[in-house]
Parts: C-alpha cells; structure tokens; sequence
C-alpha cells in the first residue's frame, strides 16, 4: 500500500497496519489514562515477543500475552460526591433531561420524516380526541 502525499510517494512498510490495529484494540480494551505510555509499553512487548520468538514480522505473533501493567480508567476511578439537595444540582440536571427529551425529540422527527409520516398515529388520534372534548366543552357553556 503506498500514500501519496505532495510530489512525494510514501510506502506503507508491510505489517505497519496490522501492528497499529493491534495497538489500537488494546488502547480501546485496557482504557488507559496516558496512551503514549501505554504504546511504548505495548511496543517493548512487541519487541521481547519478537526477540524470544526469533521472528522478523512482529505483527504476526499478535498482541502479547502479559504487556506491562498500565493504570486503566477503571482502577482510576474515584467515587464522586455530589450533593443531590444543592439547588444549582437540581437546576442542571433539569437541563439536562430537557436537553436530552428534546434530543430526543428531533431524533424522532428525523425518523418519520425520512419515513414519509407526519406524526404518529396514537397522537394524531389523541389530537382528535382533544378537539372533540373541547367542542364538547363550548356546547356545555
């Protein structure tokens, strides 16, 4: 596989995609909090799995069994305290709920509109329904 980049040409060594995809999973797998640390561990494994192995192509051996113990996001976790009583708590997760049914709400227009409907049909009877009651309320007065 070759890049090309400007005037100039650039080729892929072989098992460059292969070894960046094995980094990648592991990255996405173990969640570590410094991934430049994390890759040089993962690559110092590679290359004790190719010296021990006597392989050229380290891509091959696949990600190594024990890759140096690397913090994760999970054992770095700390509990959070938030006082549920305080006002200004209460105040944002109220815009966030809304934030979210309206997100919500877009989505699903989105959907009938791809979908060719105006609007489900439970509302639409509902609305029905709501008109009737209210002529049934003007008669009454």
């Amino acid at each position: 596989m070759s890049v090309s980049y400007a005037p100039v040409n650039l080729k892929v060594p072989d098992g460059f995609g292969d070894i960046l995809e094995g980094l990648t999973r592991e990255v996405l797998r173990s969640q570590p909090n410094n991934i430049y640390e994390f890759a040089t561990d993962y690559f110092k494994g590679k290359l004790l799995t190719r010296e021990e192995s006597g392989s050229r192509d380290v891509a091959q051996n696949g990600a190594p069994e024990a890759l140096p113990s690397v913090e994760t996001a999970e054992e770095s976790i700390e509990p959070i305290d938030i006082d549920l009583s305080n006002p200004e708590v209460a105040q944002a997760a109220t815009k966030i709920q809304a934030s979210f049914r309206g997100h919500r709400a877009r989505e699903q227009a989105k959907q009938l509109k791809k979908a060719g409907k105006e609007a489900p049909k439970e509302e639409k009877e509902d609305t029905k329904e709501e008109k009737e009651d209210t002529k049934e309320e003007k008669e009454d007065t």
